[in-house]
């Protein structure tokens, strides 16, 4: 229905939004045809997010569910973990988080690929990555990757990109990382390929349905780390949107719609 989500409030014309996310609740909501100016919070958690991933990584590299292990049977017992210099790590959906990520990723001494919508050589210094795939090489991308960081938007092209098919081409022992949403993932297929070990490890900040049920497999993976979609959220965060939120404020009352920021695509839902 055409504005379905304005009958009870018809006067609203600007929506200030404090994730990054929205576009599929804004078509829930029929707004996607509407004159209603949506603007996100793109950008903000950046910071937070790419620290999640580093924290993800790391844990994989460095064992820390052994580490943990051992502390707690009190066993002192020594053991060799990876390098994280010369590995590999993928970004699918390269904006500015992935752009951060990829930035942390280069501190490390991780090689660096993105994987964007419309690729571009020209961004790789943007996107902090060492070189940039477009979706019809996602197979190839993907086969290059010890770490594949899912941070992309999910939208109706996006639903079940990482499919069977996806994990079939990625290395065994691959790990995976997802802060985008939960319904970029076949999360049928997620578990399959846990339960054989293809998937080596896994940190998942979102899942296909929020909160995660208790019945999910996914709780008892000890290789995976479950986040209540919580990576995202740091002291900082709120600082950050209001600065948005004043500066399109300012925009709006000086009716230059057009310098306001973040203003989300309701047809692209991003």
């Amino acid at each position: 229905a055409h504005g379905g989500g304005l009958a009870l409030a018809p006067h609203v014309r600007w929506v200030q939004t404090t994730s990054s996310g929205v576009g599929g609740l804004v078509h829930a909501l029929g707004l996607a045809e509407s004159d209603l100016i949506v603007t996100t919070a793109r950008g903000v958690h950046a910071d937070a997010l790419a620290e999640f991933v580093m924290m993800c990584v790391l844990a994989h590299a460095k064992d820390l569910p052994r580490i943990i292990r051992g502390q707690r049977a009190k066993r002192w017992e020594r053991y060799c973990c990876r390098d994280l210099v010369g590995a590999t790590l993928l970004v699918v959906g390269a904006g500015q988080v992935g752009a951060r990520v990829g930035k942390v990723a280069h501190a490390f001494g991780l090689h660096v690929l993105a994987l964007v919508k419309r690729k571009d050589p020209e961004r790789v210094a943007e996107l902090n990555a060492d070189a940039v795939y477009g979706p019809a090489e996602l197979q190839q991308a993907l086969g290059r990757a010890d770490y594949v960081v899912l941070a992309l938007p999910h939208t109706p092209h996006t639903e079940r990109m990482i499919d069977a098919r996806a994990f079939a081409a990625m290395k065994p022992g691959v790990v995976l990382i997802n802060i985008a949403r939960g319904q970029v993932v076949d999360e049928e297929a997620m578990i399959a390929n846990l339960r054989s070990g293809h998937i080596a490890f896994a940190g998942l900040d979102v899942a296909m349905v929020e909160p995660l049920p208790a019945s999910s497999p996914l709780w008892d993976f000890p290789q995976v780390l479950i986040s209540p979609h919580s990576a995202s959220t740091a002291p900082s965060e709120n600082g950050k949107i209001v600065d948005i939120f004043c500066r399109n404020l300012d925009a709006f009352l000086a009716g230059r719609p057009n310098d306001m920021i973040n203003a989300l695509d309701k047809q692209r839902r991003y």
